[in-house]
This record gives structure tokens, sequence and C-alpha cells, in this order.
């Protein structure tokens, strides 16, 4: 009796080996090359959901970053890929005239800070760049307009009370590996 449970043992092993080893795939490691980033989406965002499409309040406006990956795993499981290639440079080009505080064509960096998830605090473009340049959260972040000409008390108001300010922007996200990836957005700031 022995000898035929063995036997059975050893025949049901040989049928599972197989069985078994095709089920693994590497294709699940997050630091494999398929995890690089290959794309990105770009919107127009409100924390404010009273906002009618095509115009959003200036002090709620932000354009949603969503980093993308080719890895089929990733997208068939909803997983979303560990960052493995940087940002190494973000562009903020206005295509139209925004008043007295820029031309068409100037970067206006300087009017954005980031936010790596939604957990920490704002920072510059500048500083998010030397920090890492990598979002945390779902590879997910935003660029928060300030509604100012300068970050601070004294800033100026880009949009004022009862204004309206049209906007067409130029978004270019560089990366450390060389690619780059880039959108225009457009909407209507308004400021109540």
């Amino acid at each position: 009796m022995k000898k035929k449970t063995d036997l059975f043992r050893s025949r049901y092993l040989i049928f599972l080996l197989p069985l078994l080893l095709g089920c693994q795939n590497n294709d699940d490691n997050v630091f494999d090359q398929e995890f690089l980033i290959t794309d990105a989406a770009f919107q127009n965002f409100s924390e404010n959901y009273n906002y009618q499409e095509g115009l959003i309040p200036a002090d709620s406006y932000k354009i949603a970053v969503n980093l993308l990956s080719d890895n089929t795993y990733a997208t068939r499981y909803g997983i979303n890929p560990e960052q493995q290639n940087k940002i190494s440079g973000i562009s903020i080009k206005t295509l139209l005239d925004l008043k007295d505080y820029a031309q068409a064509g100037e970067n206006i960096n300087k009017l954005f800070l980031v936010q790596k998830n939604y957990h920490e605090l704002y920072q510059t473009i500048e500083n998010f760049l030397k920090e890492d340049g990598s979002f945390e959260e779902y590879q997910n972040g935003n660029l928060v307009f300030t509604n100012l000409d300068e970050i601070s008390v004294k800033g100026n108001l880009i949009v004022s009370p009862k204004d309206t300010l049209p906007i067409k922007l130029h978004i270019e996200f560089r990366f450390d590996n060389g690619l780059i990836i880039s959108d225009v957005l457009s909407t209507t700031l308004f400021s109540i």
C-alpha cells in the first residue's frame, strides 16, 4: 500500500511540476525594465466640484499628472509601476499672454507648485527636481496653480475677483533616460 501511495504522489508531482513552473511569471517584477515610465496623461483638474467644463476657479486649478507604463501585468491587475526613470525637467510655457505677468512663449514654472502625493506639502518645481524627481503615490501627482505672480504673501493675484483668464499651456516632462513627454492644455480660469 505504501508503494502505491508513493507512486501516486510521484506521478501527481510530475504532473503538477510543469504546471507550477509554467505559472511563474517574471513580468510582475516591479524593478523590471517594463516598469519604466513610457507616457503620461495631463488633465485640467479642480478640487472645486461645482465648476463647469472649460471654466475652473483659479484658486483650485491643478494639472493632474498620471505617469504611465507599457507593462501589461500592471495594466491587467491595476498595479502602478515603480518609477524607474526620474523626472529631470519640467517646463510649463504659456501659449497666450497672461496679462502683464507673462507673454506667449514664456516659461511660467514659477506660477506652479508640485504636489507629489496627497500627504505632503507642496513644493516648487525646482525643489521637486532637486529632491528626487518622482511622484510617490500611484505615479500620480499635481501641478498646482498658485494664482500669484510671486509665491509670497506680497504676490499679486493673476486672476483678480470677478475676472476670467483664458489659458493655453504647453507642459513638457523630461526624464533622465532621454524620454520627453509633452501636451497642450486649455481652459479658462475665473475668480469670485
